[in-house]
């Protein structure tokens, strides 16, 4: 279970409605800059603007994602090249404490039609 606080929820759904139709990835590449900690050839990990406050039932230390830089609603859709870029990044990730966590395209809480990875630490008790 994932959960943010109710002032970031808010900000969020606002965003939302801020950019329409819009893939609010896509927009953010251009918009929200300083929130790409890494590009690679495929992926940008990025800093969750709005972050979940617990995952798991747990406090969340740090927030990030992986986001193809094509708009691609499924992994199926990635190349060969990305599947293993794709690999070679939550591996990484994984090997720093990171969990991977992805919802498939047909969740109803998939709340951005774009392929997205979080990536999430949490604090330790």
């Amino acid at each position: 279970m994932t959960e943010r606080r109710e002032a970031i929820e808010a900000a969020y759904k606002t965003y939302l409605q801020t950019i329409g139709d819009a893939c609010s990835f896509c927009a953010s590449y251009e918009q929200d800059a300083e929130q790409i900690l890494r590009y690679t050839e495929y992926f940008l990990i990025f800093k969750n603007i709005f972050p979940y406050d617990t995952f798991d039932t747990l406090q969340v230390d740090k927030h990030l994602m992986i986001i193809p830089k094509r708009h691609l609603l499924t992994f199926s859709e990635f190349t060969d090249e990305e599947s293993r870029e794709f690999m070679k990044l939550a591996t990484e990730y994984e090997e720093q404490g990171f969990s991977l966590y992805s919802r498939s395209s047909t969740n109803a809480t998939r709340s951005v039609r774009h392929h997205h990875a979080h990536l999430i630490t949490l604090e330790t008790l």
